[in-house]
């Protein structure tokens, strides 16, 4: 069986721009990566994984380490999706606003072996 995998990474902090949050959703419930996550669940996509990393830097900006019990605000973030390369580009396509500040890149056609 074939699979593509999706990669969004962002940092741990970005929140999500959108005017159709509730009151309550954008004091509380306004983080970007479980927004998405979210997102990818109702989108009906067949996997998804949202990944802290310990360490790390996005687009070449100072490196980063999670060594306190509050994360730093640019702290990578993952989150990574797998279904077929049509249903995950419809995803984007339909997401593309919230994703304006986020890298997404798109690995084709993973083998899946078990």
């Amino acid at each position: 069986m074939q699979s593509t995998i999706l990669r969004i990474y962002m940092k741990a902090s970005a929140k999500v721009k959108d005017a159709d949050l509730s009151f309550w959703q954008r004091i509380f419930n306004n983080l970007l990566g479980t927004f998405l996550l979210r997102k990818v669940k109702d989108f009906g996509l067949q996997q998804a994984l949202l990944q802290k990393a310990s360490a790390g830097y996005l687009n070449g900006n100072r490196l980063v380490f999670d060594v306190s019990e509050v994360a730093p605000p640019d702290l990578p973030l993952c989150l990574e999706i797998i279904d077929t390369e049509s249903n995950l580009r419809k995803f984007i396509q339909e997401n593309k606003k919230h994703l304006s500040e986020c890298r997404v890149e798109i690995f084709q056609t993973a083998e899946v072996v078990n």
